[in-house]
């Protein structure tokens, strides 16, 4: 499963307002796209909806940010079942990369090819 582990973390409300919703359309007919979030009531969820358009079905998900203490961890949302395709992990990745980016953020640890790591 695609993942992140960021301790310590910034705010989700944070993340939340400064979060840039996107769409990439590969030369190879692949979509991506992750539009619209959502700010859980009780502050410590941002839910992201995405889409991957590949070879086959579209794949409809949720990308979870949760926030348990200082840790925020960032995955694919497990309630609904659905295939982790390369674009469902890369969708994950740059969900990732824009959190990574924010003051504060220090990744602990990640199963995905992050830009400028190693």
């Amino acid at each position: 499963m695609p993942h992140a582990l960021f301790e310590p973390a910034p705010e989700l409300e944070r993340f939340w307002r400064e979060f840039a919703p996107f769409k990439e359309m590969r030369p190879d007919r692949t979509i991506l796209e992750a539009r619209t979030s959502y700010f859980r009531q009780d502050k410590a969820a941002v839910l992201i909806e995405g889409f991957a358009f590949e070879l086959g079905p579209p794949h409809h998900f949720f990308v979870i940010c949760d926030r348990k203490g200082e840790r925020v961890t960032i995955r694919v949302a497990p309630l609904v079942p659905v295939a982790r395709t390369a674009g469902v992990i890369e969708i994950v990745r740059l969900i990732v990369e824009q959190f990574r980016a924010l003051e504060g953020a220090t990744l602990l640890r990640t199963n995905l090819e992050l830009e400028g790591s190693s």
